[in-house]
């Protein structure tokens, strides 16, 4: 896989395919456990996100400036939520490993990961259509798998933090949402809860498996 994308990256003049591949090749390198090449593949991709959105937005007028807008917002709220998320994610890996940091203290690292993960719930729950309900309150499929894995995501910081109530509201709230969110929940409860339960095992929640 490295060697083949590596073959693409050097021959495609396909901007995006070549963004896309790096991304693949930094997955490879961190299977083989070479993290540091991983890392510099990474760091090679640009910096700068939804260009074409963006830039037509602010240049375009009437309708095309609209729809631009649009899908540059659209664009920007995932790419917001999904980076708050990460960030949780860190935290919560920094605070099981006891990572140090200069500027922050141990104690402090599950508020953090908290914080970062009620930044991106509020930035998701913000932008659903407040006239609608279950699966029609999103913008697109998928927020929703955000949506209750937030809540998970601070039930695992409730629990690291001794507040076992506060974990299973956070747990209970995320169920209520994957089960109202999907118009065929019910008949696809098993393949819904595979990957529901697979995320509560995985950030030490086995106990609230459903």
């Amino acid at each position: 896989m490295i060697e083949i994308s590596q073959r693409i990256i050097s021959e495609s003049g396909n901007y995006v395919k070549v963004c896309s591949v790096k991304d693949v090749q930094a997955a490879a390198y961190l299977e083989k456990g070479e993290y540091e090449k991983a890392k510099t593949v990474l760091e090679s991709l640009p910096a700068g996100i939804t260009l074409q959105y963006d830039a037509a937005s602010f240049r375009l007028s009437g309708k095309d400036k609209l729809n631009a807008s649009i899908n540059a917002r659209c664009d920007h709220l995932q790419f917001l939520y999904q980076a708050c998320f990460q960030e949780g994610n860190a935290w919560l890996e920094m605070d099981e490993k006891k990572i140090p940091l200069s500027d922050t203290s141990f104690e402090d690292y599950l508020k953090m990961a908290e914080n970062a993960y009620r930044k991106g719930l509020n930035v998701l729950t913000e932008f659903m259509i407040p006239e609608c309900s279950g699966q029609g309150a999103y913008l697109w499929d998928g927020m929703q798998t955000f949506h209750y894995s937030f809540h998970q995501c601070i039930a695992a910081c409730r629990k690291r933090s001794g507040d076992l109530e506060g974990c299973r509201k956070e747990i209970d709230e995320a169920y209520r949402i994957i089960s109202t969110s999907w118009d065929d929940f019910d008949s696809e409860r098993e393949e819904y809860m595979k990957y529901f339960n697979r995320y509560l095992v995985d950030l030490d929640l086995a106990e609230y498996v459903k």
